[in-house]
């Protein structure tokens, strides 16, 4: 089961072996309104395209197919080898058009770039990852070099700390018009899931991973590189998000604690320094995390494999004391 922030105020599921997509509009102190979108299969991944506009992957099939409009009609914008799927979304040669990044877990990990276009999608180019037996669970994109153009972060893995290549990051820089160029690497443990933001406040892009072996913040040190990792935390971390969540200006790390079921807040307060961790308890088996913003309020959302339930917290403004979570 996976959760990702869609429009303002709802949150959007998939669920294993489901074959639709949960559209929830989440609320912590009354009930949710959800709605499902119907797929033709279960889905690997999707990414928010915009309002009512998503990319879906099936790695079954190894369709990724666009959902647009009211009607949610699939329209099939690219067939791969069936493989596990990830997909993220950008404008990566800057032409006004959304472009896709598969990444496709098959005998051999790909990287698979359709560029956007009037009508649709151009046919996919592929990008080699790594030799047979690693796998890619997560896909970042940001501009990591700050040179003006989106970049393609991949997390690789083997799942064994046996392999004589360490889990680790592929860079691939944006040279220009949405090219690739395979750029360097950088050594994390278990980068399951990514993201990115200036959490230190010097105008680069930090990363965090988090996965089965803990959380870890890489710093940016210009020019697309990064520092070795700091640990953050120990133990299966299901998810984790940079966000302003108590809204005092500064950026938080949020983290979906699976081992304590938990989500910890880090509160930012300028620089990188951090205040005491705020802890909200949740529902059994966390396994994804959202965050919900809207003019009001912010929500932090754990879906909880045990019972296919949804934990709900309020997070108060900053000074203010945590409420209380409910699932």
């Amino acid at each position: 089961m996976t959760a990702a922030a869609g429009d303002e105020g709802r949150v959007l599921s998939l669920y294993d072996g489901w074959d639709a997509i949960g559209v929830h509009e989440v609320h912590v102190d009354k009930g949710w309104r959800s709605t499902y979108v119907k797929l033709s299969e279960p889905a690997d991944d999707l990414a928010v395209l915009g309002p009512q506009r998503w990319a879906v992957a099936h790695g079954e099939s190894g369709r990724v197919v666009l959902l647009d409009g009211d009607d949610h009609q699939p329209a099939t914008v690219a067939q791969f080898e069936p493989a596990p799927l990830q997909v993220a979304s950008a404008d990566l040669n800057r032409d006004g058009h959304i472009d896709l990044v598969v990444a496709s877990d098959g005998q051999r990990p790909l990287l698979h770039l359709l560029h956007g276009r009037a009508g649709g999608f151009a046919p996919p180019e592929l990008v080699p990852l790594d030799p047979k037996g690693r796998t890619t669970p997560s896909l970042l994109l940001v501009d990591i070099d700050q040179e003006g153009h989106v970049d393609v972060v991949a997390g690789l893995t083997t799942g064994t700390p046996q392999s004589p290549i360490p889990d680790h990051l592929r860079i691939f820089r944006n040279a220009s018009h949405g090219g690739l160029v395979d750029e360097w690497r950088a050594q994390v443990r278990s980068p399951h899931q990514l993201d990115a933001a200036d959490v230190d406040e010097d105008g680069l892009p930090d990363i965090l991973a988090t996965g089965p072996d803990g959380a870890w913040l890489q710093h940016s040190s210009g020019f697309g590189w990064l520092d070795s990792p700091d640990k953050l935390a120990g133990g299966t971390v299901s998810g984790g998000v940079f966000r302003d969540v108590d809204r005092n200006g500064h950026l938080d790390i949020v983290l979906l604690r699976a081992d304590k079921q938990r989500i910890e807040v880090h509160p930012g307060i300028g620089a990188g320094r951090f205040a005491p961790t705020l802890h909200y308890d949740v529902g059994a088996g966390p396994v994804a995390l959202a965050v919900v913003e809207r003019p009001d309020e912010t929500l932090l959302v754990s879906a909880n494999a045990d019972g296919r339930s949804f934990t709900t917290a309020k997070v108060e403004a900053a000074r203010s004391a945590p409420h209380r979570s409910g699932t």
